[in-house]
C-alpha cells in the first residue's frame, strides 16, 4: 500500500481515538480490520460533524449545511476522477470542513 494511503488510514485511526465522541469499538475488532473500521468511522463522523456542529453560528435549517455536505461529497470522487483507486475513505483525512478548522486534518 502506498505511503499516502497508509497516512490517510493513520489519520482516520487518530480521529477515531481522539474525537470528543470517540469510537472505542474500533479497538474491539481484529487488528487487521481496525484501520478499515476507523476509516468508515472517520467518514461518518466527518459527515455528521458537518451536518450537526456549529449551532452557535449556523442554524439547523441553514442551507449552508447542505452546501457543506455537497462539498464534502464532491471531494470523495476526486481520486477516482484522477484514475486513482484507493480505499473509498482515503481522501477523508485531507478534507477541511467549511465548519471547522479541525475536521479531519
Amino acid at each position: 500500500m502506498n505511503n499516502q494511503v497508509e497516512q490517510a488510514y493513520e489519520k482516520c485511526e487518530a480521529l477515531a481515538a481522539s474525537h470528543y465522541e470517540n469510537f472505542p469499538v474500533a479497538k474491539m475488532v481484529p487488528r487487521h480490520l481496525r484501520k478499515h473500521v476507523a476509516a468508515v468511522y472517520a467518514f461518518a463522523r466527518t459527515a455528521d460533524d458537518i451536518a450537526d456542529e456549529n449551532h452557535e453560528t449556523i442554524t439547523e435549517d441553514d442551507p449552508v449545511r447542505v452546501q457543506n455536505l455537497e462539498k464534502f461529497e464532491a471531494q470523495l470522487d476526486l481520486p477516482q476522477r484522477a484514475g486513482f483507486s484507493p480505499p473509498a475513505t482515503a481522501p477523508l483525512p485531507n478534507f477541511q470542513s467549511p465548519n471547522s478548522s479541525s475536521a479531519t486534518s
